[in-house]
């Protein structure tokens, strides 16, 4: 596991929204840094998932060669109509080429971010494929405000509108999302970080359990820092938590389209060259 960093204003926060009752709907987020700095079992098991990450990129080169009659993937010219040069490697993904070292080990941080967040689940033997860039820092923040936003503001049978739209979670997302964000550029400047997304190829991982309406996972990445910032929503059905007894009409409840709240405005020209060093 990676070693979690304690931020106890961060901490404050996200307890707000780590199990907000809202109508029939459960919104379940966790924000939580983390350092990239392996100490004790987490070396092991760094080392293991990069061992496995290191055959798949054999696997690759091992499929290409045969496929291009013993030409390696890296010198393969690209088909008819593509433009001129080389094609990419086999081995590359959002991330970076596989067969570097760095990129192994960074990948591998993301996986044990994962086993770390989600105890009950095992991640450890995802593709890196399953890991993808989530573009812009202000598009991606943008993205979770809207997110966060249409849901603590949503209408439900449960839940007056008005004046009193805040009652049952007690949360206004006018000052929460701002406030949040200021605590965030404290921790882990914008500026120097990039976005990283995990998207399911299988199912049997909390964001395709039963019950989930929808959910986003972002990694914001800092490797000068040696930091990975969390941020995950999950929203579930209420009954799918605490096995209460809605009514049909509680399951028919919708939300309100989100709203068009507007992000803070962060810079996205970042360079995340990755490295093999601790």
């Amino acid at each position: 596991m990676v070693k979690f960093l304690d931020h106890p204003e961060l901490t404050c926060l996200s307890g707000q929204v780590a199990e907000a009752v809202i109508g029939d709907r459960v919104l379940s987020c966790t924000v939580d840094v983390f350092s990239c700095k392996r100490a004790g079992t987490d070396k092991k098991i760094g080392a293991s998932i990069q061992q496995r990450l290191q055959d798949e990129c054999d696997l690759r080169n091992s499929h290409e060669f045969q496929e291009g009659g013993g030409n390696p993937g890296g010198n393969k010219r690209k088909k008819s109509g593509d433009s001129e040069g080389l094609a990419p490697s086999v081995t590359m993904t959002e991330l970076g080429d596989l067969s570097v070292p760095g990129v192994q080990r960074f990948i591998a941080d993301l996986i044990l971010t994962l086993n770390t967040v989600f105890p009950d689940y095992d991640f450890t033997t995802i593709p890196a494929t399953s890991f993808k860039s989530a573009g812009s820092v202000s598009q991606v923040v943008h993205e979770i405000n809207a997110r966060i936003n249409a849901s603590l503001c949503s209408n439900s049978p449960t839940q007056e509108v008005g004046a009193n739209r805040f009652q049952q979670h007690k949360i206004n997302p006018d000052t929460f999302l701002p406030e949040l964000w200021e605590v965030v550029g404290k921790i882990m400047p914008m500026e120097e970080v990039q976005v990283f997304t995990y998207v399911p190829e299988v199912q049997g991982d909390p964001f395709s359990d039963d019950g989930v309406l929808w959910s986003f996972n972002y990694f914001f990445c800092s490797k000068e820092m040696k930091k990975i910032l969390y941020f995950t929503c999950i929203t579930r059905r209420s009954d799918s938590v605490f096995h209460t007894n809605l009514s049909q009409d509680d399951d028919d409840a919708n939300f309100t389209s989100p709203s068009n709240y507007m992000d803070q405005s962060f810079s996205s020209s970042m360079n995340f060259d990755m490295d093999s060093s601790s």
